[in-house]
């Protein structure tokens, strides 16, 4: 799942950018403080307990996953998936704890590194969650939503209009996506236009490969 970050903005950035119960996907929302983690029940043996809030069907793919990180704890699709699932269900140190165990099996994943950054940003650390997309860029300088979010993260905690501004015209120079590439444009000129100490409404984007129930 590739987290975004730009408001009314997922919609054309997305390979599978709309979260649904258990995605992995990146959708853009604009910035916004975290929300408010519901408060999980007891842990149950083996794994993390399904959200109350979480449908039938979620709770059952959910499980699934349980099932296999506790058969295999390096269950790479596994962890990532899970992660995303926790994600979407708001439980973000839980999603964290899963991504960054995902990264201790795959290091040069920058997918993963770019939604650890998003729920990193999630919880108000975005300090780290810029070093997190750099680190994926340093992985796959062309990781659109990685740019697309180091851009964001730029100017909305940095105030860092031109830092953002390159960014995002990486971003042009290097996607193939067209509808992509004029959105980020348009966003461009909207920082440009907008007065020094004001920056575009931005907030963190989920994870982004969809959660498929487990084989």
């Amino acid at each position: 799942m590739v987290g975004l970050i730009v408001a009314g903005f997922a919609a054309a950035c997305q390979k599978s950018v709309t979260p649904p119960p258990t995605s992995s996907a990146a959708p853009t929302q604009p910035i916004a403080t975290p929300v408010a983690e519901p408060a999980p029940s007891a842990p149950a043996p083996g794994g993390m307990p399904p959200h109350p809030n979480a449908s039938a069907q979620a709770k059952a793919i959910i499980k699934g996953y349980q099932d296999r990180i506790t058969a295999n704890p390096r269950d790479l699709d596994a962890l990532i998936k899970l992660g995303n699932a926790m994600y979407d269900l708001h439980r973000d140190a839980e999603a964290e704890d899963l991504y960054r165990r995902a990264l201790a099996i795959d290091t040069e994943n920058p997918t993963v590194r770019t939604d650890l950054a998003t729920v990193l940003h999630r919880q108000g650390k975005s300090k780290e969650a810029i070093t997190e997309l750099q680190r994926a860029l340093a992985i796959d300088y062309k990781h659109e939503t990685a740019l697309l979010n180091l851009g964001l993260l730029k100017l909305k905690v940095n105030n860092d209009r031109a830092g953002a501004i390159a960014t995002w015209k990486q971003l042009i120079d290097t996607t193939e996506n067209k509808e992509l590439a004029a959105k980020v444009q348009a966003m461009i000129a909207e920082v440009e236009a907008a007065p020094q100490k004001k920056s575009p409404a931005v907030k963190p984007v989920a994870p982004s490969t969809p959660a498929t129930p487990p084989s």
